[in-house]
């Protein structure tokens, strides 16, 4: 099963005919698998971004500027079982995140439009609010800057790195974020913007991801600018087919029938009540035991089977060697009988003599 995310910039879309226009779009862009998208300056209203939830929309989740100046959504398929945790958004239609569970698996989704005025604190606000990443983190928008300008942006004198994309990259290495299209592309050109003001191009409109799902991305590309004044990038991952189980500690109840283990379990309480202070709330005391014991357990249960792996290795031996003793005693006693005065075997007694005493020291060795 594969689930993809598409990263798309719409302008104005407040018509309800642009509305609609958007979601037939988004509709045929393998809306059939698509888990999000992404949306930039919808400039919307609170009530206008809600009437998005129609059609393959299940949620909607969106920051609005008062004045209806830029907007942010992300629009969930409505085949997917999504639990949010959390909601953090700002009061000027810039970035949203959501902390949620997406099948059962936890996601960090952020969402934002950068200003376009080199503003480092507008990110690292951003970058403090999403400081604890929940699960896997999808960083997508319009940041309004390149972080690599020599190769990001078509100028033939392109300008240092803007102290706003020296905070995106700090805080990428902060939270283990890579930028998947430059990944995957190390020294490619492409881009996704066109300002005529600056007569430039240049790749502003960036997939963030967790480096942990790298390994995941099928496919991230700039598809063709049609409603838009920019171009949709495209991120497509595999969903994680296995997920992880939690371990949970279980006791043994059949040590309980060892009176070995008993003795010794009943030491180590001893032990750890004579360590303990008194001045502990029990219930601290009680949880600090629990651990405590866990432990004692397992290093009981782990020795325990290291003998009995050990005594089952003898038991093993045992079943080899004593056929061959058997086989030993029986030759003994028929040499013995043949050992007689003037018997015509003397040369043959003697020949076995050796091999006899040896299998004779062997038959009073310790096998235990």
């Amino acid at each position: 099963e594969n689930i993809s995310y598409s990263l798309n910039h719409f302008v104005c879309i407040s018509n309800p005919m642009k509305r609609k226009n958007i979601l037939n779009y988004l509709k045929t862009q393998d809306c059939s698998i698509a888990f999000f998208f992404f949306l930039q300056e919808s400039h919307f209203t609170d009530a206008e971004h809600l009437k998005l939830k129609r059609d393959w929309v299940g949620e909607v989740f969106y920051s609005s500027d008062i004045s209806r100046s830029r907007g942010v959504v992300i629009l969930c398929h409505k085949r997917i079982t999504m639990k949010v945790l959390s909601q953090e958004k700002d009061s000027t239609g810039r970035w949203i995140i959501l902390k949620c569970d997406i099948n059962q698996e936890p996601y960090t989704l952020i969402n934002i439009y950068g200003p376009n005025n080199d503003n480092a604190l507008f990110f690292k606000d951003i970058l403090l609010a999403a400081a604890q990443i929940y699960g896997k983190c999808i960083m997508a928008g319009d940041y309004n800057l390149t972080l690599n300008p020599s190769l990001d942006k078509t100028k033939k004198n392109p300008l240092p790195l803007s102290t706003a994309a020296k905070a995106v990259r700090e805080g990428m290495h902060d939270l283990g974020l890579v930028d998947t299209w430059r990944t995957l592309n190390p020294l490619e050109r492409e881009f996704s913007f066109f300002s005529a003001a600056q007569n430039s191009n240049s790749r502003i409109d960036l997939f963030l991801i967790s480096k942990t799902m790298l390994h995941n991305v099928i496919l991230c590309k700039y598809k063709a600018a049609t409603l838009s004044d920019h171009c949709p990038l495209k991120l497509r991952a595999r969903q994680n087919l296995e997920r992880p189980r939690p371990h949970r500690w279980r006791f043994k109840p059949y040590l309980l029938n060892d009176p070995e283990f008993v003795v010794f379990i009943e030491h180590k309480i001893d032990e750890f009540l004579e360590v303990s202070t008194n001045s502990a709330f029990p219930s601290t005391r009680w949880e600090t035991l629990e651990a405590f014991l866990r432990g004692q357990i397992t290093s009981y249960g782990s020795h325990k089977q290291r003998t009995i792996r050990s005594v089952c290795s003898w038991l093993n031996l045992l079943d080899e060697v004593f056929p061959r003793l058997k086989q030993t005693v029986r030759l003994n006693r028929n040499i013995s009988e043949t050992q007689t005065p003037g018997c015509c075997c003397t040369a043959l007694i003697q020949c076995f003599c050796p091999s006899h005493n040896n299998l004779q020291t062997l038959l009073t060795l310790d096998l235990h």
